[in-house]
């Protein structure tokens, strides 16, 4: 579905006139540009180029001492792509964050936090849902515990801006427009945390639902469970494992345990593993709501079917910060374990100045099937700066 170009022109237009009027408010941009160099099967190259404009603006709203606040920011995005005779340019305008929010101090140690209208939201894996949305959020938070929810709607987001999958795990094709309409999902989350039980232990408990209107009528229900806390002084951990189900009819699941350790404090190694389930035993695929890929082979698959061994060094010197990281490709699509891929990643990002960051990000994925259809290689270089 498409949303007319001049009445979105007018919604822009009807929030900078409203807030313009709004006392000590503060606003300011981010520029950004992507060049990447692409070489899928080592036999194909490529080139994608992307600029980035942002305009963001924060106001109180009445006496700051409410801390009733407004917030938005909009979007415009151009990208390049050109491949032999493959050739493309899309535009995307979009509205990304337009909210109002309060937060409430009591009794020292108690909080109350609200928000409503359009902004980000993950759930704790940040695997099953990870973007933008269109709700409200409910946050009240003490020593002991913490408790919170959220509500909202998908189908008034920009489907050029986000990629959200069907019951079938593919990713939504979106209509060739400036601002197309997203598959809508009724988003209903709540969620409680313990933050610090034994030991400084974290263990908290999720329970989300999507509710497709959509065509597919494909909606999904996810429970969680994790974990996260201190093993010594050194070495950290968080494991999660969630169960979720397609209109009540399977069992799929997704589970995570990550390990982090620190020698230095300018040097620290990460390592892990992800299980995404497939046709195993008595589960089925695995199949979240926003698009998420595992590797940057030429397939690029979703986080389904799959273990995921993955281990990362990681330095932050001052200004700049450097990674090497590794990951394994073990396909489980049913009983049987394959192992399909490499892939080696090196990214490094640095602080030029406070307002301006480059970063180089080289990514390699090696088939190791009999087909190697899926070797890919890019390198990508970004550059951010903000006024």
């Amino acid at each position: 579905m498409k949303l007319n170009k001049k009445k979105l022109t007018s919604l822009i237009a009807a929030i900078f006139v409203c807030t313009s009027a709004l006392s000590a408010f503060e606003w300011g941009g981010v520029e950004k540009t992507t060049s990447e160099i692409l070489f899928p099967q080592f036999n194909n190259f490529g080139f994608s180029q992307t600029a980035s404009s942002f305009l963001w603006l924060n106001s109180p709203i009445g006496n700051s001492e409410n801390n009733l606040y407004f917030s938005s920011e909009l979007m415009y995005k151009f990208s390049l792509y050109a491949s032999g005779d493959d050739k493309s340019v899309s535009n995307i305008l979009d509205i990304d964050l337009l909210k109002l929010s309060k937060e409430t101090e009591f009794e020292n140690t108690n909080t109350l936090s609200f928000a409503a209208g359009r902004f980000s939201v993950a759930d704790s894996t940040s695997v099953i849902f990870n973007q933008v949305f269109d709700g409200a959020l409910l946050k009240y938070q003490n020593n002991m515990f913490i408790v919170s929810g959220f509500a909202g709607y998908t189908g008034l987001l920009n489907s050029q801006n986000i990629s959200m999958l069907g019951g079938d795990g593919s990713i939504f094709a979106s209509e060739k427009a400036v601002y197309s309409l997203a598959n809508p999902y009724v988003v209903i989350d709540g969620n409680l945390t313990f933050p610090s039980l034994w030991g400084n232990q974290t263990m908290g408990l999720q329970a989300n639902g999507f509710v497709d209107l959509g065509k597919d009528k494909a909606s999904r229900y996810y429970a969680t469970f994790l974990m996260s806390g201190p093993i010594t002084n050194s070495l950290f951990y968080n494991a999660t494992t969630t169960f979720g189900s397609k209109n009540f009819n399977n069992l799929m699941n997704y589970s995570n345990l990550s390990l982090y350790y620190y020698p230095l404090d300018m040097f620290f190694l990460s390592s892990g593993i992800e299980y995404a389930s497939g046709k195993n035993g008595g589960l089925s695929p695995f199949v979240g709501i926003t698009s998420r890929t595992i590797v940057s082979s030429v397939s690029a698959p979703e986080t389904t079917s799959a273990i995921l061994p993955n281990l990362s060094v990681n330095i932050v010197l001052n200004q700049l910060f450097a990674s090497l990281s590794g990951k394994i490709l073990v396909a489980m699509p049913d009983s049987s374990a394959k192992v399909n891929g490499v892939e080696s990643d090196m990214s490094i990002s640095y602080n030029i100045f406070s307002d301006f960051q480059i970063g180089l990000d080289v990514t390699a994925y090696f088939d190791v099937t009999s087909a190697k259809t899926d070797n890919n290689f890019t390198a990508t270089f970004k550059a951010a700066v903000s006024f």
